[in-house]
């Protein structure tokens, strides 16, 4: 019977090693880490947005970067903010972020819609373009320097 009770305290005990409240849930999401004078910028632009869902837009040129900061429609949601797995940590809080090429070259089809379609005619229609710079952008170089702002 003491090889028993044994035996059970030592199976609970391996099972709760794992087990840690603390330890932040596996996720899937990319985060971005913005600099931290456009975070700053970023979130005085999202609390001056009455929206409930903010997502921002990410497009890079040649020597800089500019990230618009946008309020999503609210008769018709961006398919790319919906099913992105990508998110801007911004002083505290997560955002949504798209990039400038979602907007290019994705479709708001499902892989499931894309398949089908390929195997019914042999080739895929591309005709999703989302207008995403409805919103303040920021401008900034690779150091993180602000280069202008509208």
């Amino acid at each position: 019977m003491k090889i028993i009770k044994g035996i059970i305290i030592t199976v609970i005990f391996i099972s709760c090693i794992g087990f840690d409240k603390t330890k932040p849930k596996e996720s899937t999401s990319i985060v971005y880490i913005l600099p931290f004078k456009v975070s700053k910028l970023v979130k005085s632009h999202l609390d001056s947005l009455e929206v409930t869902k903010p997502f921002l837009c990410l497009h890079q040129s040649t020597d800089s970067w500019e990230l618009f900061v946008c309020r999503t429609n609210e008769k018709q949601e961006n398919p790319f903010v919906k099913r992105s797995n990508r998110e801007a940590f911004i002083l505290g809080k997560f955002y949504p972020i798209i990039l400038e090429s979602d907007n290019v070259f994705a479709t708001s089809k499902t892989a499931e819609e894309v398949l089908l379609e390929f195997n019914k005619s042999k080739s895929t229609t591309q005709f999703s373009h989302y207008l995403a710079h409805d919103g303040n952008s920021i401008k900034f170089n690779n150091a993180g320097d602000i280069v202008e702002e509208r």
